[in-house]
């Protein structure tokens, strides 16, 4: 009953991990930023990340149309991110650190095994680390939550069920 054709299997925990809801969330959570126990959230230390040279050099003419957009958007209508009528509403910001997050934070599973990897490239390996084990944890409850859901709804269907049958 638990393994039917709507039950939720390893083979989707990729599009699980990739999806902007499960990556909205590992924004929040607290990465250290030093040796001395500072720390910030995922989103933070991905907006202050540091890059190539040349990249900041191909970013001028973003910047400066980021700059004209700025004078012309009020900061009301560009901080309007997540949930509204039921639609995520990312801003620009957000939405390229999502695209950014899609690629750095990959899960794949093995077809013999169904053994599900999940690998985070970063450039400090114990963000890295920590980032890698949020996400495993976060997969790992919204699989056991989605199953624990799947089985009570399996459960009250068997109980109408078996109760309609007393009376016949």
């Amino acid at each position: 009953m638990g393994e039917g054709p709507d039950a939720l299997n390893a083979s989707l925990s990729s599009d699980i991990v990739s999806s902007t809801p499960f990556l909205l969330e590992l924004f929040e959570i607290n990465v250290p930023i030093n040796d001395k126990g500072g720390k910030v959230t995922l989103k933070e230390y991905l907006d202050t990340q540091v890059s190539p040279w040349w990249v900041y050099i191909l970013n001028i003419p973003n910047m400066i149309i980021s700059g004209i957009k700025y004078l012309v958007v009020t900061e009301e209508e560009e901080n309007v991110d997540f949930m509204r009528f039921g639609v995520i509403e990312l801003t620009e910001e957000n939405r390229k650190l999502i695209e950014v997050l899609k690629k750095k934070i990959v899960a794949t599973v093995d077809k013999k095994t169904m053994i599900t990897n999940v690998s985070v490239t970063l450039q400090d390996p114990k963000v890295a680390a920590i980032v890698a084990d949020s996400a495993v944890r976060k997969l790992q409850k919204s699989i056991i939550g989605y199953r624990t859901s799947k089985a009570k709804d399996d459960c009250a269907y068997l109980e109408n069920l078996f109760k309609e049958r007393q009376i016949e």
